[in-house]
């Protein structure tokens, strides 16, 4: 990994990073984790950012989650992924209890529901807005433009599955990545 300052990454670091992170990213916390540790932090490059984010969607569990643990353990080991995965989840599941407590009691309310369709609005965005920045940073070759269609086809037409999306797209990706390297 090519990392800015890699040696100044600590196992507190990545708690308080994970943490924060988690806290800012109510209904998807990718875009947050994309502008903090490759825009402002710089401790990884877009490359890499999308090679955890691939990884981490093949394993089951949350995707942000499973990048906490790559990432982490990348860094510091077991500790830096026991670390990162406890910063991304702690934080998260404490104000959501403070949140369902509230929302039992008032979910009725007609502000209450407009406020939640607003909230869907602006993740659906973010996550519009991360999903752009990884495109734009491949490789722009028509074979992986189309391989991006296939998988949005794919998945958002037929309603394949993940699992079945990969079984059909990985051998494709493994020949175009032979041919590359020849």
């Amino acid at each position: 990994m090519s990392l800015k300052n890699y040696n100044e990454i600590t196992t507190i670091k990545l708690f308080v990073t994970f943490a924060a992170l988690g806290l800012r990213g109510f209904g998807g916390v990718m875009p947050y984790v994309h502008a903090s540790l490759v825009e402002k932090k710089k401790w990884l490059t877009n490359e890499e950012f999308s090679e955890l984010i691939v990884i981490g969607q093949i394993l089951p569990g949350a995707n942000v989650t499973n990048f906490a643990a790559m990432f982490g353990y990348r860094k510091c080991g077991w500790q830096g992924s026991l670390a990162a995965v406890l910063g991304i989840l702690i934080p998260p599941f404490l104000v959501l209890l403070v949140i369902y407590n509230f929302f039992k009691i008032y979910a009725e309310l007609a502000v209450i529901k407009g406020a939640l369709k607003g909230m869907l609005a602006v993740a659906s965005a973010l996550v519009l807005v991360t999903a752009a920045k990884l495109v734009l940073a491949q490789t722009r070759r028509v074979v992986t433009i189309l391989l991006s269609i296939l998988c949005v086809t794919l998945s958002g037409y037929f309603k394949l599955p993940l699992f079945y999306i990969i079984l059909i797209i990985f051998p494709i990706a493994l020949l175009m990545g032979w041919r590359a390297s020849k």
